[in-house]
């Protein structure tokens, strides 16, 4: 862990300080010793390449400026506390962590709950037997692969399933719903199969 020990620093900005360095940890942000530019402290997310500057007064405990950058010093967002807007720390971590979200490759972690299935008709198919369902988000965003097979083995393990795309006219484009044909128990798409 951190310890700001006070060379210089005022005991209440080495409080302030050790309460960022705990909110920015979980955040994946370590502390640079060396990395502050002027009154600035930083600290950096190694792997996502961001870096969080923090800028405090002995004055005015209240006030800070809080600059995040990438890793080739490009601003990406700046909070600065003025006249008619104040940031409080939950407001300033928040942000950063949705920065971090953003820049980060692993998108955030789905729940089936956030999504159902809609169980059309069964239909006879050059596949066989199928069953039309649709799978979508109750708050209507776009889904990725990895939440809609989680949510189709869910309610059909053991089976498979085929999602199709149509040529460009008969493409329906309407809304963030994923159509998938559910094979019988035990039917395999012969030719269509990776392995």
């Amino acid at each position: 862990m951190t310890t700001f020990i006070d060379d210089g620093i005022e005991d209440l900005q080495c409080v302030r300080m050790d309460n960022i360095d705990k909110a920015l940890k979980p955040l994946g942000f370590e502390f640079m010793p060396d990395g502050g530019v002027c009154d600035d402290y930083c600290w950096q997310n190694r792997k996502l390449k961001l870096i969080a500057s923090f800028r405090l007064s002995s004055r005015d405990p209240d006030w800070i400026r809080v600059r995040i950058m990438d890793g080739d010093g490009n601003t990406l967002r700046t909070l600065e506390d003025r006249k008619n807007k104040t940031y409080s720390y939950p407001e300033v971590i928040g942000i950063i962590g949705q920065l971090v979200l953003k820049h980060s490759k692993t998108p955030p972690p789905h729940k089936l709950t956030d999504s159902y299935i809609t169980e059309v008709c069964p239909r006879s198919s050059v596949l066989g037997s199928v069953l039309y369902i649709k799978v979508q988000r109750h708050d209507g965003r776009p889904m990725g692969w990895e939440e809609i097979y989680a949510r189709f083995i869910d309610a059909y393990p053991g089976r498979w399933a085929v999602q199709v795309f149509p040529e460009e006219a008969a493409c329906i484009n309407e809304a963030n719903m994923y159509h998938l044909f559910v094979m019988d128990e035990g039917e395999v798409p012969r030719g269509l199969t990776i392995r």
